[in-house]
């Protein structure tokens, strides 16, 4: 997963978790998901809450996740809904 969310325009973070930011043009937004356990024991109750930091909806996530939904694609949804502005 971490993989995936780095190659749709996140940045890993490290402190006592592992955090993935979401970047655009270089610049931090206040869009992030951390990550405490292993990935492997995520159900589908951290899931939900991974989308929920992300913004999205359980569905959307896979998407993100499964490649469906392009970086471009999260952008826009962010924008669209008013949870970036970009200047």
């Amino acid at each position: 997963m971490l993989r995936v969310l780095a190659g749709k325009g996140f940045r890993e973070e490290q402190s006592h978790h592992t955090f993935m930011r979401f970047m655009i043009g270089g610049r931090k937004t206040t869009i992030y998901t951390f990550f405490s356990h292993s990935i492997d024991e995520y159900d589908d109750r951290l899931l939900g809450q991974v989308a929920r930091q992300l913004r999205l909806k359980r569905r959307q996530l896979d998407d993100l996740l499964d490649c469906d939904m392009t970086e471009d694609g999260y952008r826009t949804h962010l924008v669209d809904n008013g949870h970036v502005i970009l200047t």
